[in-house]
């Protein structure tokens, strides 16, 4: 079953669809969850998660495109990337892509951001979950 997160930014509402993998289902685990995002040089926000997470499982990355939602174990931090960005040799955990074109509202934003992350997967009775 696809895993779809609803992503809130600073009260603007996105959609995510996310892999297939051991750490989205830790994330959907921990859902909802509210945090600030700080933007890290040009191409993204991200957040130190509150629980420890893992990468093993994941396909990892060199190159991240716009609206990609990426992990990196170093800093056990969640990334909202909105430019491309090559960040060899280093790796990142792809995550999934938002659905909606994210990138203009996160290229504008101020240094910090309030993310809500909420998982709405579809149920087996087709209701999303709230």
């Amino acid at each position: 079953m696809a895993r779809r997160f609803r992503i809130t930014i600073d009260g603007t509402v996105y959609h995510a669809a996310m892999q297939d993998n051991p750490l989205v289902k830790r994330l959907a685990s921990m859902c909802p969850f509210e945090q600030e995002y700080t933007r890290n040089t040009e191409n993204e926000y991200y957040t130190k998660l509150v629980e420890e997470c893992s990468d093993k499982g994941c396909q990892m990355i060199s190159k991240a495109k716009k609206n990609t939602i990426c992990f990196f174990k170093g800093w056990n931090a969640l990334n909202f990337v909105f430019y491309d960005c090559d960040i060899a040799p280093f790796k990142i955990a792809y995550l999934g892509d938002m659905e909606e074109d994210a990138t203009k509202q996160l290229r504008k934003a101020e240094k910090t951001i309030r993310v809500l992350c909420e998982d709405i997967t579809e149920t087996a009775g087709g209701a999303e979950r709230e």
